[in-house]
C-alpha cells in the first residue's frame, strides 16, 4: 500500500506542478476545474495503469518502490498465535538492486546435524525456547510510520464526518428553510457566515441590506448549480488519503480558489451585479473566522486574488494548447511509474509467439489430517511459480555460438541473428552418474549407496533431451531476445520469442513454464516447471528454476503450511538441497522468512507441541517425509536447542581453544567471509557485546584472514576453519559462511543468525 500512495503522490506533484506553471493564471476556470477535478482521479488510476512495453528501464519508478510484503517476521519455528487475524509489522532487509544477492545462489550455509547419544546438561535460564526460540516480535520503522500514517487520516476522517454531521444537523434542527427552484434558503439566526453546502444555502437574511443579500443568494445558486460542494469533498478526501504530502494540501486550495474564480465570472458574465459594488461587497462580508472546509463560502484570505481575477485581462483561445500537454505528460508518467503490461506465461515483454498452452497456476491445496500421536507424516505438495517466500537466486546459463551450418538453426525462427544455445539440466545426478560409470569412478558406490533407488534409477534413466531445458539467445530487429524450448520438442519455432531483460529482484515478472521428464521415486514421469532468464550488470544471460512446493496440512486441531525451495542449485528441477520453513499457522501468514525460519534436510520444526524432524522429500518434490520426536534434548548440532558440537581449535596466534574453556560463559562463534560488509559487521559486534560474551572470528583459510587483518584491522580472537577440522566439520564447511552461532554458558546452542543480524538477534539475550 505504501507505494502505491508514493505513487499518487508523485502524480499530484508533477500535475499540480503543471497546473501552477501553465495554466493558473490563465482564465478558463471551467477548464481548470475539469483539471483540478481530473487530478484527484488521475492519481488514484494512474498507478494502477499499464501499458505495452514502449520504453526501455519502463516503470523505473515502481520498481524501485515495488516491495516485498511488509509483515511480522516471525523467528525460528516460532508458534504463530492460533487467531484468524494476519499481523502485520515491519519489512526486514531484502535484495533492493538488481544484483545477485550473496546467498541467492550458493549452497547452504550450514553443516549436517548428528545425533549421537550424550549427557543432557540441563536447559538454560535464558526465557527462551532452545528449539523454536519464541521471541517477542520486533517491530520496525515501517511499522510505526503506517501506523502515525493511519493515526493522520483517521483523525481527518473524524473531522470530515463532523462537518458534515454538524452541516446535516443545522439544516434537520431549523424549521426556516425556504424551498426555491433547484435550491433550498436556511435562514439562521445570530451570526453566520453565509455558506452552501450542496443544495442548502445559509445566511442570516437580518444581516445584510438588500443589495448585498440578493447577490450573495445569486452568488451562492452559482455554486449550487455548478455542484461546487462535490469538488470540495473529493478534495478533502484526498487530503485524508495522502495527508502526509504538503501538495495535496495546496491543490485543495487550488480547487476553493478556482471555484471561486468560476462563480465570480459567472456572476458578472450574466449581468447578475455590477463588478464595483460587486467587489466592494465581497471585502464587506468577507469572513475572518474559519470556515467549514466543505462549504463554499467568503474567506477573507481568498476575496483579494478574487478581486484582482475579476479584473486581469481574459485569456485568448491559444491558452486551450497548453491542455493538449497534459496527455504526454501522463504518458510520460505511466511510463515512469508502472511496469509495462505482461503476459500470463511471459516476461515483462514478448515480442512474439503464440499463446502458451502450459497452465502457471497451480491446483487449490488440499488439507491432509493427522494427528500427533503419528510418528511418520507423509506430506503431499503443490509445486507453485516462483519462489514463494524465499530469496531465490541465479545461475549463469553458459552458451554455445551455433555454427552457420549447424542443423539447429533451421528449428529456429530465421528473423533472429547472432544464435546462441544453452541448456541446464533437470536432474544433475542423471549426468553425474554417467559420468562415474565412463571414468569407472571409486566414488560410484558411495553415489549409489546416497542416492539409489529413491532418487535415482539407473535401469531408467531420462534421455538427454528429456533431462534438460533449452534455450536460443540472439538478436531479432537489433533487440537481444531468448526463447524456451517450453514444450521441450527441441523445435523453437513454436514457442515464444522474449527480450532478454534485467533482472528486477522487486519486480519479477511470471516464469516462463517448460516441461521435461523426471525419476520420482517410482518411474520417469511427465512434469513440468518455470524458469527466469535475464540478465544483471552485463548482457550475458542467468537462469533459475523458478518453482517451489507449497503443502498445508493440520496436526490435531492446528493447521499448517509449509513451503520448500531447493536452495543449493539454482537451476535445478529436483531437490537435492531443499530448505522447508513454516509459512502459516492456523491462518495467519508470514509474508518473509529470515535466515532463523528456514532448515535443511535432517534439521528439526516445531509444530504444536512436537518436534518434526525434516527427513526426506520426493526427488521431483511431490512429498515431504517428517519424522517425529518427542525430545531433541538429547541431540547434537548447531541448530538452535541442540547441544553445541565440541572443538578444538589453534587460534591466528598459536594459542588452542576448546569448547570446553567457555563453559560458564556465552560464546559466539562469528563466521565471516572476505568482503568488506562482512568485516564491518565483526567490528560492529565486538564492540557493542566484546565485554559480556566471548567472541570467536573463523576465517575460511589463512589468506582470507591475513586479508582482512591487512585491510580492516579488526580486534580479536581468530581461527582458520581449514587449519582446524572440528571446527570445518560442525562451524564452517562452505567458504562463504557467515553464519553465527550464540552458544550458552550450558554449551547449548541458543541462536544461529547470519552476521548482518546481529544488532537485533544479539539485543534479543543481551541488553
Amino acid at each position: 500500500m505504501i507505494h502505491l500512495l508514493i505513487k499518487a503522490s508523485l502524480v499530484l506533484i508533477v500535475l499540480l506542478a503543471f497546473y501552477k506553471f501553465f495554466l493558473e493564471k490563465e482564465s478558463f476556470f471551467a477548464a481548470n476545474r475539469i483539471y483540478l477535478l481530473g487530478c484527484l482521479l488521475l492519481a488514484a488510476v494512474l498507478p494502477f495503469l499499464t501499458l505495452p512495453q514502449l520504453v526501455e528501464h519502463q516503470g523505473l519508478v515502481g520498481t524501485l518502490l515495488e516491495p516485498r510484503p511488509v509483515s511480522r517476521t516471525l523467528s525460528a519455528g516460532e508458534t504463530l498465535p492460533a487467531t484468524d487475524q494476519v499481523i502485520n509489522s515491519p519489512e526486514i532487509e531484502t535484495n533492493t538492486t538488481s544484483e545477485v544477492p550473496k546467498n541467492a545462489n550458493t549452497a547452504s550455509d550450514r553443516p549436517a546435524q548428528t545425533t549421537p547419544a550424550a549427557p543432557t546438561p540441563p536447559f538454560t535460564k535464558t526465557g527462551i525456547d532452545p528449539v523454536n526460540g519464541n521471541r517477542p516480535a520486533q517491530r520496525g520503522v515501517l511499522f510505526w510510520l503506517f501506523l502515525v500514517y493511519c493515526f493522520g487520516a483517521a483523525i481527518l476522517t473524524l473531522k470530515l464526518l463532523a462537518q458534515i454531521a454538524s452541516t446535516g444537523w443545522k439544516i434537520y434542527r431549523n424549521e426556516d428553510k425556504i424551498a426555491d427552484e433547484g435550491y433550498v434558503l436556511v435562514n439562521m439566526p445570530g451570526e453566520i457566515d453565509p455558506c452552501s453546502f450542496f443544495k442548502y444555502i445559509f445566511i442570516n437574511p437580518a444581516g445584510y441590506d438588500f443589495e448585498t443579500y440578493e447577490q450573495i443568494i445569486a452568488h451562492e445558486q452559482i455554486h449550487v448549480r455548478q455542484w461546487h460542494t462535490l469538488d470540495l469533498l473529493l478534495s478533502e478526501i484526498a487530503v485524508i488519503v495522502l495527508w502526509f504530502n504538503p501538495f495535496v494540501w495546496a491543490l485543495r486550495k487550488e480547487v476553493e480558489k478556482n471555484i471561486e474564480y468560476q462563480t465570480d465570472e459567472i456572476m458578472l458574465r450574466n449581468h447578475r451585479a455590477e463588478r464595483e459594488s460587486y467587489q466592494l461587497n465581497l471585502v464587506k462580508i468577507a469572513s475572518y473566522t474559519e470556515p467549514l472546509s466543505i462549504t463554499t463560502n467568503y474567506n477573507q484570505s481568498l476575496i483579494k486574488n478574487r478581486i484582482l481575477r475579476m479584473n486581469a485581462k481574459r485569456s485568448n483561445g491559444y491558452g486551450y494548447l497548453k491542455y493538449t500537454f497534459v496527455a504526454p505528460l501522463l504518458v510520460g508518467l505511466s511510463l515512469l511509474l508502472n511496469e509495462p503490461a505482461r503476459g500470463n506465461d511471459q516476461l515483462p515483454t514478448a515480442l512474439s509467439g503464440p499463446t502458451d498452452e502450459l497452465a502457471t497456476a497451480s491446483h487449490q491445496l488440499k488439507i491432509a489430517q493427522f494427528s500427533s500421536d503419528q510418528d511418520t507424516l507423509i506430506l503431499q505438495t503443490n509445486k507453485l511459480p516462483g519462489y514463494g517466500l524465499f530469496l531465490g537466486g541465479f545461475g549463469q546459463l553458459y552458451l554455445d555460438t551455433l555454427a552457420a551450418d549447424d542443423p539447429r538453426r533451421d528449428l529456429i525462427p530465421a528473423d533472429m541473428d547472432d544464435l546462441q544455445i544453452g541448456e541446464e539440466l533437470v536432474d544433475i545426478k542423471v549426468w553425474h552418474y554417467n559420468s562415474l560409470v565412463q571414468d569407472q569412478h571409486e566414488y560410484l558406490g558411495e553415489f549409489l549407496e546416497k542416492w539409489y533407488p529413491e532418487k535415482i534409477d539407473t535401469a531408467n534413466l531420462p534421455s538427454i533431451d528429456d533431462n534438460r531445458v533449452q534455450a536460443v539467445v540472439g538478436k531479432k530487429d537489433g533487440k537481444q531476445v531468448y526463447i524456451v524450448d517450453q514444450n521441450n520438442n527441441q523445435d523453437f519455432r513454436d514457442d515464444p520469442v522474449r527480450l532478454l531483460e534485467k533482472i528486477k529482484w522487486r519486480a519479477m515478472g511470471p516464469p516462463v513454464p517448460v516441461r521435461y521428464r523426471i525419476y520420482n521415486g517410482e518411474t520417469l514421469t511427465p512434469d513440468s516447471s518455470w524458469v527466469y532468464i535475464g540478465t544483471f550488470r552485463d548482457d550475458r544471460p542467468w537462469v533459475s528454476a523458478a518453482q517451489h512446493l507449497r503443502s498445508t496440512f493440520s496436526i490435531d486441531d492446528q493447521t499448517f503450511t509449509v513451503q520448500v525451495y531447493n536452495s543449493g542449485s539454482t537451476a535445478r528441477w529436483c531437490f537435492e538441497e531443499p530448505e522447508i520453513a513454516i509459512t502459516a499457522q492456523n491462518g495467519v501468514q508470514k509474508d518473509t522468512l529470515t535466515f532463523g525460519d528456514k532448515f535443511e534436510l535432517g534439521e528439526y520444526l516445531k509444530f504444536g507441541q512436537r518436534y518434526y524432524q525434516f527427513a526426506d522429500i520426493a526427488n521431483d518434490g511431490r512429498t515431504i517425509t517428517l519424522v517425529g520426536d518427542l525430545d531433541i534434548r538429547d541431540n547434537f548440532g548447531t541448530q538452535v536447542g541442540f547441544i553445541a558440537p565440541d572443538f578444538e581449535a589453534v587460534t591466528s596466534e598459536g594459542e588452542t581453544v576448546a569448547l570446553r574453556d567457555y563453559r560458564g560463559r556465552y560464546l559466539l562463534l562469528a563466521n565471516t567471509d572476505r568482503c568488506q560488509p562482512g568485516t564491518k559487521d565483526f567490528i560492529a559486534l565486538s564492540e557493542r557485546y566484546g565485554a559480556k560474551i566471548d567472541i570467536l572470528g573463523i576465517e575460511y583459510s589463512a589468506d582470507d584472514l591475513q586479508h582482512k587483518l591487512d585491510h580492516y584491522k579488526p580486534e580479536g580472537t581468530f581461527i582458520v576453519s581449514k587449519e582446524n577440522p572440528s571446527i570445518q566439520e560442525f562451524y564452517r564447511d562452505f567458504h562463504c559462511s557467515v553464519v553465527c552461532y550464540l552458544i550458552d554458558p550450558g554449551g547449548r546452542i541458543i541462536d544461529r543468525f547470519k552476521i548482518n543480524e546481529w544488532e537485533t538477534s544479539l539485543a534479543k539475550h543481551f541488553r
